[in-house]
């Protein structure tokens, strides 16, 4: 699938703490998309994105995703650390309009 990053307008990020899904959110700000996401915990990252622009919420859940999200980008570090929660997140972006941005990353 061939995606037109021109199109997307608000992405959210699963996982912002880290460094490699914090420096994709930094490169979607600067490109001046809508930007925000969570992490399970806070940190120096979260904090830096934070002051740049970014909103995040510290915990996870699938509720913080909203209906007009164009693109959902994540680690595959989720499936280890919230068990059963980026199977939530797949079946959103099914049933949901937003892309999944995470393939090739």
């Amino acid at each position: 699938m061939i995606i037109d990053f021109n199109e997307v307008k608000k992405v959210f990020f699963l996982g912002c703490g880290g460094i490699g899904v914090s420096a994709i959110a930094r490169m979607f700000l600067l490109e001046g998309k809508e930007v925000y996401g969570s992490d399970i915990s806070a940190s120096k990252i979260t904090e830096d994105l934070q002051k740049a622009g970014v909103n995040i919420t510290i915990g996870q859940s699938i509720d913080l995703i909203s209906k007009n999200t164009d693109a959902i980008v994540y680690s595959r570090a989720l499936e280890t650390k919230v068990k059963g929660f980026l199977d939530e997140v797949l079946a959103k972006i099914k049933n949901d309009s937003a892309r999944d941005l995470s393939r090739g990353f």
